[in-house]
Protein backbone atom coordinates (compact mmCIF):
# COMPACT_ATOMS: atom_id res chain seq x y z
CA UNK A 1 0.00 0.00 0.00
CA UNK A 2 2.67 2.38 0.66
CA UNK A 3 4.33 1.92 -2.63
CA UNK A 4 1.27 2.33 -4.36
CA UNK A 5 0.23 5.70 -2.52
CA UNK A 6 3.63 6.66 -2.94
CA UNK A 7 3.98 5.94 -6.96
CA UNK A 8 0.56 7.62 -6.95
CA UNK A 9 1.44 10.97 -5.78
CA UNK A 10 4.47 11.31 -7.84
CA UNK A 11 3.14 11.78 -11.35
CA UNK A 12 -0.63 12.29 -10.47
CA UNK A 13 -1.06 13.99 -7.06
CA UNK A 14 -1.06 17.25 -8.17
CA UNK A 15 -3.85 16.46 -11.08
CA UNK A 16 -6.15 14.81 -8.93
CA UNK A 17 -5.81 17.45 -6.32
CA UNK A 18 -6.32 19.96 -8.46
CA UNK A 19 -9.84 17.89 -10.09
CA UNK A 20 -8.43 17.64 -13.08
CA UNK A 21 -7.74 13.71 -13.43
CA UNK A 22 -8.91 12.30 -16.46
CA UNK A 23 -9.97 8.33 -16.89
CA UNK A 24 -6.38 7.99 -17.71
CA UNK A 25 -5.33 9.31 -14.66
CA UNK A 26 -7.61 7.26 -12.77
CA UNK A 27 -6.26 4.12 -14.50
CA UNK A 28 -2.82 5.09 -13.68
CA UNK A 29 -3.88 4.92 -10.15
CA UNK A 30 -4.97 1.48 -10.01
CA UNK A 31 -1.97 0.28 -12.33
CA UNK A 32 0.11 1.84 -9.20
CA UNK A 33 -1.71 -0.03 -6.58
CA UNK A 34 -1.73 -3.04 -8.40
CA UNK A 35 1.74 -3.22 -9.56
CA UNK A 36 3.43 -4.10 -6.46
CA UNK A 37 1.22 -6.69 -5.61
CA UNK A 38 1.51 -8.31 -9.02
CA UNK A 39 5.32 -8.37 -8.47
CA UNK A 40 5.10 -10.05 -4.87
CA UNK A 41 2.98 -12.46 -5.65
CA UNK A 42 5.20 -13.50 -9.26
CA UNK A 43 7.94 -13.62 -6.95
CA UNK A 44 6.50 -15.86 -4.41
CA UNK A 45 5.08 -17.92 -7.13
CA UNK A 46 8.72 -18.06 -8.57
CA UNK A 47 10.32 -19.22 -5.17
CA UNK A 48 7.73 -21.64 -4.63
CA UNK A 49 7.98 -23.21 -7.89
CA UNK A 50 11.41 -23.07 -7.54
CA UNK A 51 11.33 -24.91 -4.56
CA UNK A 52 9.18 -28.03 -5.62
CA UNK A 53 11.58 -28.43 -8.45
CA UNK A 54 14.71 -28.90 -5.86
CA UNK A 55 12.71 -31.01 -3.58
CA UNK A 56 11.32 -33.29 -5.60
Amino acid sequence: MKVGLALRHLPQGSVILAGAATAVAWVWVVVNYAAPFCVSGAGFDGARRTRRGATS
